[in-house]
């Protein structure tokens, strides 16, 4: 069994739950079940816990995609970012797929 250290805040954050690579689709799919509706800025709440990991935030593109390989995620089209950070580029939104 795999246990992560807990974060210096009063919260444990998502991934403390769920700390490993091959959790963290299982992570990014409970968010989207939860909205029904997201984008890759729904999916920054889990930043701190990929630094953790030592992965790259460019990884929810890649995980996002293959959410919607397997039928869990459908495209509905490009909206722009709501994150300063991203300038407001276009991101893909993303619906939840009951299966």
């Amino acid at each position: 069994m795999i246990k992560a250290q807990a974060s210096n805040s009063n919260f444990k954050t998502l991934m403390e739950f769920c700390p490993s690579d091959e959790n963290l689709e299982l992570a990014v799919r409970a968010i989207a079940r939860n909205k029904k509706v997201i984008t890759a800025d729904n999916l920054h709440v889990l930043d701190f816990s990929l630094s953790q990991l030592g992965r790259d935030r460019r990884v929810y593109g890649s995980i996002l995609r293959n959410l919607c390989k397997e039928g869990f995620l459908k495209p509905l089209g490009y909206v722009a970012s709501t994150r300063d950070t991203s300038h407001h580029r276009p991101v893909m939104k993303w619906e939840y797929v009951e299966r």
